[in-house]
């Protein structure tokens, strides 16, 4: 499906020796690096592990038979390859560190904060999704987007689930699978709170003025907008 995006990265790469690919959970990013591994010559694909792993696996793969990370580093620029990174952000400062001094080409896939030139990622839309589920009747295939959206990993799995149920079996299963939404204020908390705080001088104001039962009825509706405020913030 993010097959298109080769070709660009590939040609960014020309470029630059660190390219990071941004985008949303589930948007892609690991099948992208994944199918990079398939056609970049001595590329190394690497996921949620410590620096030691990622020393290991490099050394294994390069033949280096340092144990120290300044011999590794040294070792290892004088190979070529192309390092490619899932999960960025998950990453601490010491490891950080250590891919910076690799001298290597990297593709550093991530959702936070990137360094450097970088590759943004679009969701899917639900037309490109629809041709993930063919097999799908085109409600129920509606159905796993409205739930699911652009997140590939969820997509696939609601696929395994759904393929060979009755539309009765999958709207059920769609609406056990649909995940608690976070409680949210309709308005913007900010909003929501200077709202409030306007409504609560207004009754002073009110107040002042003799205007009691009006200034009753605002002080009501302050102090409950920022009661609930308060509780959608938790």
């Amino acid at each position: 499906m993010r097959e298109k995006e080769l070709d660009p990265i590939i040609h960014l790469l020309s470029s630059t020796n660190t390219l990071f690919i941004k985008g949303g959970k589930g948007y892609g990013k690991t099948y992208l690096l994944r199918s990079l591994e398939k056609v970049l010559p001595r590329a190394v694909y690497f996921e949620m592990g410590s620096l030691m792993d990622l020393i290991r696996k490099l050394n294994r793969r390069f033949k280096v038979k340092e144990r120290s990370i300044l011999g590794s580093i040294r070792e290892l620029n004088k190979k070529k390859f192309v390092l490619l990174l899932d999960n960025y952000e998950m990453y601490d400062y010491r490891f950080r560190k250590f891919v910076s001094k690799l001298n290597c080409q990297k593709v550093i896939a991530t959702s936070g904060k990137t360094y450097g030139p970088t590759y943004h990622l679009k969701p899917l839309s639900f037309k490109e999704i629809r041709s993930l589920l063919r097999d799908l009747e085109e409600d129920v295939a509606r159905g796993v987007y409205n739930v699911a959206g652009p997140n590939l990993k969820q997509v696939m799995e609601l696929r395994g689930k759904l393929v060979g149920k009755d539309k009765e079996e999958a709207v059920e299963l769609l609406t056990r699978y649909k995940p608690n939404v976070e409680r949210v204020n309709i308005l913007k908390l900010s909003h929501a709170l200077n709202l409030a705080y306007f409504l609560v001088i207004l009754k002073y104001v009110l107040y002042l003025t003799n205007k009691f039962r009006e200034g009753f009825i605002i002080a009501i509706s302050g102090y409950s907008l920022l009661l609930l405020s308060r509780m959608f913030r938790k």
